[in-house]
């Protein structure tokens, strides 16, 4: 847990369970130019958001009633109109305004600030209408409802702004864990401070922020606080609040930070001897503005693993700031080409403003449902919901004329910074609370390569809606309160598809890993058991890549294969019906030829059988005395004329020559047709 000495006597107030302050929320910027950009942008509608989320209890220029006891009944009715308590939900789903409940509660609270009026002194008189506002909040008996004296409004201002004026170094007490699990359930917030008691057992260790005033006076990391202007604070009777407190002043004073570290031992001769002294050394440091950092990166180790701390979701520049250090991360890993792995540490974040969070999903998860927000409205309850799609940001909301009706606003273009195979194990503690929830649940349930590690988380789903209150008198500064108005659901549930409720349960882990106190002041077992998580979810991831990979090639091959014996049987079939074709071109042209012949034929013997006097020639061929072989040439002698009775014509001894017969008439041939000859 860490703490910015900030000039705070309050800042520990502010450790535990920080609401889940509804903001408006952005779209993610463009990846393009993540380390330039100044603010993310705006998700369109944003105004309608902003007053729901931030109402004002006057109007500017408007005339309200003065005084400590008007102020207090308007920070009661300013609850009673905005708790979400005080609804009541009927069996038949519908919902109203338990107006008994309502109205004993703020009886009872006016009764007893009646008297608020007859102090003399105005000063006194703030001062007790800020205890009794506070006690009633109290009395509603919700967990996380909160109210901010000047005091505190000036710490939370400035862990929004990350700006403060102090030496500029951050607190981390040893074994802080250990004090705090020794609290029970129902502790106070005096009980949380009294358990951060500053001992040799749980020392405070420092961590410079960069360029702040510490750095630049010589504090180094994990340097050992001992004294402050020469005051032990390790005597048991300095809290770390009180320790806060004595750090703290105003720009340009000083203070004398005595450290303990450990160096190394020079001889006489000023040479180092190889071994280490520890050695106490006290420094001036002069108290200035600066600015702080809530994103804390570790370079990646020898396995590829890299460690991103996040404090806070309550400074403005927090999902900026997570963008661009793991933007960074991300491009020199994939530069590198090698193994990458992510660790996102929320130990002892308690949550914050709900855009960041909305906005650190949508960088790491690809699409899916991201958060489910259901919050008082009037007498009812408003329903909003946000979805992240692979380019975009969408914000769902009721529509003012018809309510049961949802309109959908599409954000500007958003970029996947974190790609959804790097492994991601989300670290966590009971500490974890709210926002971290959200961030948490949402990504395990929709982010695949995701595991959680640590312990159960503390429980929160509550909506608190952040409002300022004015008393009228400009001698006043603001007071603040934070009041429960609904509740939030991260993601959806995989298996039946309803919203994720995390209030009471929390989250819990894939992997349990308890705190174990370190052997050494560097030891820290649960992140070392959330690399281990993230290195086998590392070796899940490519077994099951590899394992895609066959499948996708053994498939490609299967298609290779059948694409193939389909061109194999296609050409085949092509070939089958190229010889058919042949084969029925050569019947047809044979059958053609047959054809023209017999044609022929036919038209030859009708032509001889029309020519005058003309015969049959081919029916008076001479018939074959031998089955099939036609009778030869007949044999004349010399001297021989044809005629009758003679194979020549000579008439045979003892008969009359016969009469000249009539020549027989020249054969006709048929006339040419060019079209139907065989010969040619």
């Amino acid at each position: 847990m860490k703490f910015k000495l900030s000039g705070s006597a309050a800042a520990v107030m502010f450790v535990m369970f920080t609401a889940l302050a509804l903001q408006p929320v952005p779209s993610l910027a463009q990846q393009e130019k993540p380390a330039s950009a100044k603010e993310l942008p705006q998700l369109p509608g944003i105004e309608q958001l902003r007053q729901l989320h931030f109402p004002k209890l006057f109007k500017s220029g408007e005339t309200v009633e003065k005084g400590p006891k008007a102020f207090f009944v308007r920070n009661l009715e300013t609850v009673a109109d905005n708790a979400y308590i005080f609804l009541k939900f009927e069996a038949n789903g519908s919902v109203s305004v338990d107006w008994e409940k309502r109205n004993a509660w703020l009886e009872k609270w006016k009764a007893k600030g009646a008297n608020l009026g007859d102090i003399k002194d105005a000063r006194e008189a703030y001062k007790q209408a800020d205890i009794l506002s506070r006690k009633a909040i109290q009395d509603l008996g919700e967990r996380f409802n909160y109210y901010y004296d000047p005091e505190e409004v000036r710490v939370d201002d400035h862990m929004r702004h990350q700006t403060s004026v102090g030496i500029g170094v951050q607190l981390q007490m040893q074994h802080m864990q250990e004090a705090l699990s020794k609290l029970p359930d129902n502790a106070k917030q005096e009980d949380y401070e009294k358990a951060l008691t500053v001992t040799k057992e749980h020392r405070l260790v420092l961590t410079p922020l960069k360029d702040g005033p510490a750095e630049k006076a010589g504090i180094l990391r994990g340097d050992i606080l001992r004294k402050v202007d020469g005051e032990d604070i390790e005597d048991g009777k300095h809290t770390m609040k009180q320790v806060i407190f004595l750090v703290s002043g105003t720009k340009g004073s000083t203070v004398e930070i005595t450290v303990e570290r450990k160096k190394k031992e020079l001889d006489k001769d000023k040479q180092e001897t190889g071994k280490e002294v520890t050695v106490e050394e006290t420094i001036q440091v002069t108290r200035d503005e600066f600015k702080s950092r809530v994103t804390h990166t570790t370079p990646a180790d020898k396995d590829g693993i890299v460690v991103m701390r996040l404090d806070t979701f309550m400074a403005d520049d927090t999902a900026k700031e997570w963008m661009e250090d793991l933007s960074e991360f991300v491009a020199k890993r994939r530069q590198e080409n090698k193994p990458t792995m992510l660790i996102m540490d929320l130990r002892n974040n308690g949550g914050g403003r709900v855009d960041h969070g909305v906005n650190i999903i949508a960088m790491m998860m690809e699409r899916g449902t991201v958060l489910t927000m259901k919050t008082r409205e009037s007498s009812g309850v408003r329903t909003e919901r946000w979805t992240v799609t692979p380019d975009a940001l969408l914000y769902t909301y009721p529509a003012p004329a018809n309510p049961s009706q949802m309109i959908a606003l599409r954000g500007g273009k958003r970029t996947l910074v974190l790609p959804p195979d790097v492994p991601l194990v989300i670290l966590v503690n009971e500490h974890s609370a709210s926002c971290s929830e959200l961030v948490t649940k949402s990504l395990r349930v929709g982010r695949p390569w995701t595991k959680v590690c640590g312990v159960n988380t503390y429980g929160k789903g509550v909506v608190n809606r952040p409002i300022d209150l004015a008393s009228g008198d400009p001698a006043e500064p603001i007071r603040r309160m934070a009041i429960g108005i609904g509740r939030f659901y991260p993601g959806v549930d995989s298996v039946n598809g309803t919203d994720v409720d995390i209030d009471w349960e929390g989250v819990h882990p894939d992997l349990e890993s308890k705190w174990e106190k370190p052997k050494k002041p560097e030891d820290d077992n649960q992140l070392d058991d959330a690399k281990k998580l993230a290195l086998q979810e590392y070796a899940l991831m490519v077994k099951a890549q590899a394992e895609q990979k066959k499948l996708h090639d053994d498939t490609v091959a299967k298609k290779k294969a059948e694409f193939k014996a389909q061109i194999e049987a296609r050409e085949k079939a092509e070939q089958e019906a190229r010889k058919k074709a042949e084969e029925a071109r050569k019947k047809a042209e044979d059958e053609a030829r047959k054809k023209a012949e017999e044609e022929a034929r036919k038209k030859a013997k009708d032509a001889g059988k029309n020519a005058p006097g003309g015969k049959d020639k081919v029916s008076e061929q001479p018939k074959s005395d031998n089955k099939g072989v036609p009778p030869g040439p007949t044999k004349t002698k010399p001297g021989d004329q044809p005629g009758v009775g003679s194979p020549s014509g000579t008439p045979a001894p003892g008969q009359q020559p016969a009469k000249p017969a009539v020549p027989p008439a020249p054969p006709v041939m048929p006339p040419p047709n060019d079209d139907d000859d065989p010969d040619l």
